[in-house]
């Protein structure tokens, strides 16, 4: 009786044994399909929110989306730039793939694409041709940052279709339009400030005027007041005649670093419209206009050599603390004056039902050049004679589409 007992009890636990552990893998399970779920929907999130929609119209000069096309590209958003918190075009395109942007592009040029320099760069701007006829160089302050769409960079030989500029790849910037229910005008005002005197100020009213008619108008200003740079060097003698004794910074070289041309102090102004005009629910008529104006010089030159007395020290010969004597002359410390003034015109026209496209545009660089004093300058603050550089340039482009 006491072994039915025993045997009893035993089957009685082993059958509460099999019920909790099938209760607690029924529980593991329903946990597993609670979070497969939520890595479903998790998983959902994610790619609506990278999702590969984004459309290019620069890689075949037709409107598809970016996945469907067979070449390398990236599309650069309105979000993306502020998210950057970038001042310049050239700082939102120095860290994509394949590009290298050098720290002399703030003012020209600079760029380097899959190993190939500006002039087979093809950059574009609203689709017209930016690079100067001149040298086939980008001025990259030419740009307004808060009126930027979207960029899109296609790497890669574009020599088809844009011609010969185009061997290492085509970068369109495309800007804003105005857009929204007819009589409602936005209107967008940005004031942003960092070191060195640094500010860019905009605004930017756009909206529908009617059913037919948007609009998109504004102003951008972008000013620095720059810091010290581009230092000067000068080789020492070992012989020579000096009445002062100075401490240079000295290089590997071997060359001594008398002083720099002192701050950079830049401004760029920009003015900016965007009108488009619906003909019929199935034609476009757009026109956009930009002026840009471009002012840089340098100030405050300084000095690495001293009087007794603490002045600083311009020119003539000085000893160095290694005994050999450098020369100093004002015009190694003098810098250039440069200007750029920039009008881009656009007209596109789009018959959608009849899959018709044609633009006309100009670029006219009207004045871009700089100034620098002569060699025989005696003074630091001279206002002689000196050199002046100016290379003007026009662009013109017309493009027809029926597909």
């Amino acid at each position: 009786m006491d072994f039915k007992k025993k045997r009893l009890t035993v089957m009685v636990l082993a059958a509460l044994t099999v019920t909790a552990s099938a209760n607690a893998a029924a529980a593991q399970d329903t946990a597993r399909q609670v979070s497969v779920q939520k890595d479903v929907q998790k998983t959902a999130e994610l790619s609506d929110e990278y999702a590969l929609d984004d459309v290019t119209v620069t890689a075949t000069k037709v409107e598809e989306k970016v996945k469907d096309v067979p070449a390398s590209i990236t599309v650069i958003t309105a979000a993306d730039i502020k998210k950057r918190h970038v001042t310049s075009v050239r700082e939102i395109l120095q860290n994509e793939t394949g590009i290298y942007m050098a720290p002399t592009a703030e003012t020209k040029d600079g760029i380097s694409l899959r190993g190939f320099g500006s002039k087979n760069i093809l950059v574009l701007y609203n689709g017209q041709q930016v690079n100067t006829s001149f040298d086939g160089g980008i001025a990259w302050d030419t740009f307004p940052i808060e009126e930027i769409e979207r960029i899109e960079i296609v790497r890669g030989a574009s020599s088809s279709l844009y011609g010969g500029h185009a061997v290492a790849g085509v970068i369109n910037i495309i800007t804003k339009s105005g857009k929204g229910k007819p009589g409602e005008i936005k209107t967008n005002l940005v004031v942003s400030g960092g070191s060195n005197r640094t500010w860019n100020r905009s605004i930017r009213v756009s909206g529908s005027a009617s059913e037919k008619f948007d609009f998109n108008v504004g102003y951008e200003k972008r000013s620095t007041g720059g810091y010290r740079g581009y230092y000067t060097t000068a080789s020492g003698k070992p012989s020579g005649s000096a009445a002062t004794t100075v401490d240079l910074p000295k290089l590997s070289d071997g060359t001594y670093i008398i002083g720099g041309r002192g701050r950079k102090d830049k401004q760029s102004e920009n003015y900016f419209a965007d009108f488009t005009y619906a003909m019929s629910p199935d034609k476009k008529l757009n026109f956009s206009y930009m002026h840009n104006t471009y002012r840089y010089n340098y100030l405050d030159a300084f000095t690495n050599a001293y009087d007794a007395n603490g002045n600083g020290i311009f020119s003539g010969t000085v000893k160095t603390q290694e005994g050999t004597y450098v020369t100093l002359k004002p015009s190694s410390y003098l810098g250039y004056h440069g200007e750029r003034e920039q009008d881009i015109y656009k007209l596109h026209y789009d018959d959608a039902k009849n899959k018709i496209k044609a633009s006309i545009g100009i670029s006219d660089i009207t004045k871009e050049g700089y100034s620098s004093a002569s060699s025989s300058a005696n003074i630091i603050n001279w206002s002689g004679a000196g050199s002046s550089a100016q290379y003007p340039s026009k662009n013109y482009s017309t493009d027809f589409q029926k597909t």
